[in-house]
């Protein structure tokens, strides 16, 4: 397959961005990790210091569960990092788009603090 026809923006993205802080800590004589965290991943990312972010997950059990499966297998692909908003974004229940959580308190709810 054609360089052009993959979906490799991510790789390059990362690539990108470890280059010009690798140049940037030269140009200063600096000697530090790049370290990239990101929403979108491809094979390959992992040598210029990325973490993938499993983005912005709602408050509830289920989806705790799911994003245990999703990282366990995502990092049996080969890429070590992935990390995950274990105490969730969406907390609240209602009729919003955002609120898909299950503590219609929000934080002030003793089960979400646990």
């Amino acid at each position: 397959m054609p360089a052009w026809a993959l979906n490799a923006f991510a790789l390059y993205h990362a690539k990108a961005l470890y280059e010009g802080q690798r140049g940037a800590q030269e140009r200063y004589g600096q000697e530090k990790r790049v370290i990239n965290l990101t929403r979108s991943s491809y094979t390959g990312q992992q040598r210029y210091g990325t973490i993938l972010w499993s983005g912005d997950t709602e408050a509830s059990w289920s989806t705790l569960r799911k994003q245990i499966a999703a990282g366990l297998n995502f990092c049996t692909s080969g890429l070590p990092y992935w990390t995950t908003d274990i105490g969730a974004f969406f907390v609240k229940s209602g009729n919003q788009w955002f609120w898909k959580g299950d503590y219609p308190d929000g934080s002030k709810d003793l089960g979400y603090r646990e």
